[in-house]
């Protein structure tokens, strides 16, 4: 057990990758806080990570809400002592359409989610990993944020924000061995997937519509459980000091290191 006794905070950890995170972290001996809106799915996750014997706490979230995040890491620490790894994989799709389209309010909340969730959570472990100078910070991006990805704007936006957020704290959190990168899952079966291949063909256009249910139908999606190995990566002591990165879990280079590493 790579992470026996880690304490781990998993935003969005109700479903998809995020739900994925939380139990291969309690596969490997770590205590889990599992963290999002709905109340239900968190529940499930942490009885089943009890299950496998670690501790769980369920704590609703909405990481856009600086008080609520930073009420979950202070429960956190009070029932863990410390936090030593962060997961931010709480994210919306959304608003998918043409800039001149896009609501106001709508790329709001997908910045406040994406990308000022992301910074709430940040902040709010930092406290702990700096005093005991150690940490592992890992948030969920996106290959849409790295490149140009028309009718996306907002999530794009927001995930080329996250890639800057990590890679600045990762220079200024260096000294105390904390370590911060960003990972891209690829493409991956999750229930953002469902709600991009249910957008109308007007908003979304031709090419996308076509590209996303086409590798649904060929069955070219990961299953979550493929991605995560690269959280247990880069959460595991495997990869101290490897810090301000963008690793892609699709490129064979970051598969091979991922092999070698945890074999």
């Amino acid at each position: 057990m790579k992470l026996r006794d880690k304490t781990a905070i998993v935003t969005g950890g109700g479903r998809g990758l995020g739900r994925a995170a939380a139990l291969a972290l309690a596969q490997e001996g770590a205590n889990v806080t599992v963290a999002a809106r709905t109340v239900t799915e968190i529940e499930k996750v942490a009885k089943e990570i009890r299950a496998l014997g670690r501790s769980a706490l369920a704590i609703q979230t909405d990481v856009s809400d600086a008080a609520a995040v930073k009420a979950m890491a202070s429960e956190t620490v009070d029932q863990f002592g410390t936090v030593d790894i962060l997961v931010n994989c709480a994210g919306v799709i959304g608003p998918i359409g043409l800039v001149s389209q896009v609501e106001a309010g709508e790329w709001e909340r997908a910045i406040s989610i994406n990308l000022t969730g992301t910074f709430l959570c940040c902040q709010a472990v930092l406290g702990p990993m700096m005093a005991q100078k150690k940490g592992k910070i890992i948030n969920v991006s996106s290959g849409i944020g790295m490149r140009v990805y028309p009718r996306f704007t907002a999530y794009g936006v927001s995930k080329a924000g996250v890639n800057y957020l990590t890679r600045n704290l990762a220079a200024e959190v260096q000294e105390f061995n904390i370590d911060v990168n960003a990972m891209n899952p690829s493409v991956t079966e999750t229930r953002m997937q469902e709600e991009i291949r249910a957008v109308p063909l007007e908003f979304i256009g031709q090419q996308h519509f076509d590209r996303f249910h086409g590798l649904w139908e060929k069955g070219q999606l990961y299953p979550p459980e493929e991605p995560v190995r690269l959280i247990l990566f880069l959460a595991s002591p495997v990869s101290d000091g490897l810090t301000g990165q963008y690793l892609s879990f699709s490129d064979e280079k970051v598969q091979a290191m991922i092999a070698q590493a945890m074999s």
